[in-house]
């Protein structure tokens, strides 16, 4: 070949030189295992770094499962079922129990939450029932590989009791360190509840325009100072008329609070006052005028540390394991060679396994039998589902090679979860056999099916969406110190966005008021509450994190849609559980609830026959679960 150009002139050799090596590059940089569709050229992209965010369950994560499995809930015609039993069935049929308070469970009998035990029992009336249905699977078995993945949340929680939990010591010193960083618990907290009334000032760069408008404020709140004394109106009444903060619909009323929750003028005022009924005097503060009123002060409290170090203990040790699990998790992942082609989804050749870990290999074919077709309605890749369903392959896989490694495949949670893997799989095949055909033959029977089910009706519902989304600063300068505060930050505004509020000041905005104020079906004025709450906490306003506030559209809740796990259970103006996606959190806060427009999708025959098929089915269980009722043959211990 060096012969070959040398014979060349110069600069044609030169240029044929250039021709022949970048083919010779490009030909090396050709990975042959993962060819392009459509010999697309190859992108210049990064390996995503690890998953830093566990898939793993909550129950799992929790390092509570074997206090779970001593925990019997019912006597069954299937034998006791504890509440890991309860959790387990929960994450192989996405009905959203796990969102239940874990103390509700290890505890039931102690339940004040009335509305939380029927959904308890409800879940148990499920399994049970099902469990009635897959005995009239006959011969039939689910998928040996199918059971597998569906057992990978128990083996995680095996592993975790096997291999986390006793690596997790909390100290003394810890506990001493917990309960003197944490005074609004324990030590010498005096809280405290007000009335607020509230006057804007807006900013001026006209030094005269803002005192003049600072005066003005402060007039309007004096008057109705004087017309209270004199006993023209009361305090609340007053808030509700002329405040304008949002606590004006509670009457100015804001919830007991501690030091270090608002800022240091409207403490100091608050704190200054001590007989309910009392009001401060107008004082300035960021925004406007404020004029407070005491409605309770409780008295200062000291819990000694011996009352609360096993509470305390308790509570360092789940949250140990849930930090220690992701590094432990990484170690073992690094022992084998591992691939995630999740982002090139639409990329890659469909030949191409779109995962892989040591010899495990995860194809886009299994990727929908495990995990759901990826593509929606409108044939359009929900990434979610695939990155999600990836992650928790490769999480689960590499925990279930390390456990059999270990000679832990048989594991007494593992084996249960295979047998309640087994009963949902069973159900199903009688289930999809026993759907009347004729229920959803054509799209008109599809119709008539789903409006014979009113109950199964009421379950499909389209909801408007504002998305919430927290992430940490990217920056290599950043020090382990700095990263680890953006990271607690972050993590505190999220916990505060999924209580229901958004961290603005001087106090937190009631996320369920705003969207009551805001009219169903008004565009306009869902606009305007996305542009208030992105002003009001989007952007870079604390160190390191960023929040913004966007449409995430109108979006089905359905059966098998990725949203019904997600919002299980939600209504207008609340919250969904967070969606962890690397440093970046994401909730979503429901704007508009309304039953769901089936006309758009009789143009889609599959989605109504579909709807149709599990509206059948759900009758059929509804069916085991009456007559499981009226012969009382579940027997509760609580």
């Amino acid at each position: 070949m060096r012969i070959f150009i040398r014979l060349l002139p110069h600069s044609l050799s030169s240029r044929l030189a250039c021709v022949i090596l970048f083919a010779a590059i490009m030909i090396a940089g050709t990975d042959a295992a993962t060819p392009l569709k459509n010999a697309m050229p190859r992108r210049q992209v990064v390996k995503p770094p690890p998953a830093r965010t566990a898939t793993a369950p909550e129950y799992a994560l929790s390092g509570r499962s074997e206090e779970l499995s001593k925990t019997v809930l019912a006597q069954s015609p299937m034998g006791p079922i504890t509440a890991l039993d309860v959790l387990m069935f929960d994450d192989l049929t996405s009905r959203g129990i796990a969102k239940i308070d874990l103390e509700v469970l290890l505890s039931p009998k102690a339940v004040e939450n009335e509305n939380e035990i029927p959904a308890v029992r409800s879940e148990v009336e499920d399994l049970v029932a099902l469990e009635a249905v897959a005995r009239r699977a006959g011969s039939w078995q689910p998928a040996a590989d199918r059971l597998r993945v569906m057992t990978f949340g128990a083996a995680e929680a095996a592993w975790i009791q096997q291999t986390v939990v006793p690596q997790v010591k909390v100290l003394d010193p810890d506990i001493n360190r917990y309960y003197l960083a944490h005074p609004e618990k324990y030590i010498h907290q005096q809280r405290i509840q007000v009335r607020y009334i509230f006057n804007a000032v807006g900013k001026s760069t006209d030094i005269t325009s803002q005192t003049e408008a600072q005066a003005k404020a402060r007039s309007t709140l004096d008057a109705l100072a004087t017309q209270i004394r004199g006993g023209g109106m009361t305090f609340e009444e007053a808030a509700r008329k002329n405040s304008e903060a949002d606590s004006a619909r509670e009457g100015g009323l804001l919830p007991p609070f501690n030091r270090g929750d608002f800022f240091p003028e409207f403490e100091n005022q608050a704190y200054g006052l001590d007989t309910p009924g009392q009001m401060s005097p107008i004082f300035d503060g960021p925004g406007g005028v404020y004029l407070l009123q005491l409605v309770q002060k409780w008295p200062m409290r000291n819990i000694p540390i011996e009352e609360v170090a096993g509470e305390i203990r308790t509570e360092l040790q789940h949250d140990h394991v849930r930090h220690y699990y992701p590094d432990m998790l990484d170690k073992i992942m690094a022992k084998h060679v591992s691939r995630n082609s999740a982002p090139w989804w639409d990329y890659i050749d469909h030949a191409v396994p779109i995962a892989q870990y040591g010899k495990a290999q995860l194809s886009r074919e299994d990727l929908m039998r495990f995990y759901g077709d990826p593509t929606d309605t409108k044939f359009q890749t929900r990434f979610e589902v695939v990155s999600s369903g990836t992650a928790g392959w490769m999480e689960g896989e590499a925990i279930m090679q390390d456990i059999e490694k270990r000679g832990m495949a048989d594991h007494q949670w593992i084996q249960r979860a295979r047998e309640l893997a087994t009963i949902r799989l069973r159900a199903d095949h009688v289930l999809a056999q026993e759907a009347p055909p004729a229920s959803y033959a054509t799209v008109q029977a599809a119709r008539a099916a789903l409006q014979a089910h009113p109950d199964y009706m009421k379950s499909l519902r389209a909801v408007h969406l504002l998305r919430f989304s927290v992430r940490t600063e990217t920056d290599p300068k950043m020090t382990p110190s700095r990263e680890r505060s953006a990271v607690r930050l972050a993590q505190a505004l999220d916990a505060q966005v999924g209580e229901g509020f958004a961290p603005t000041s001087p106090e937190p905005l009631r996320l369920a008021t705003r969207v009551a104020a805001t009219p169903p079906g008004d565009d306009a004025a869902f606009l305007r509450l996305m542009k208030e709450l992105d002003t009001a906490v989007g952007g870079k306003q604390w160190p390191d994190v960023h929040m913004d506030v966007t449409d995430a559209g109108w979006q089905a809740i359905m059966p098998g849609s990725p949203w019904s796990r997600l919002l299980v259970g939600k209504g207008r103006g609340d919250v969904s559980a967070a969606q962890p996606a690397g440093k970046i959190t994401f909730r979503y806060l429901i704007v508009e609830d309304k039953p769901l427009d089936l006309k758009p999708y009789e143009s889609q025959p599959l989605v109504l026959q579909s709807l149709a098929v599990q509206a059948e089915s759900r009758a059929i269980v509804q069916h085991e679960i009456d007559a499981l009722r009226q012969s009382g043959s579940i027997k509760y211990d609580f």
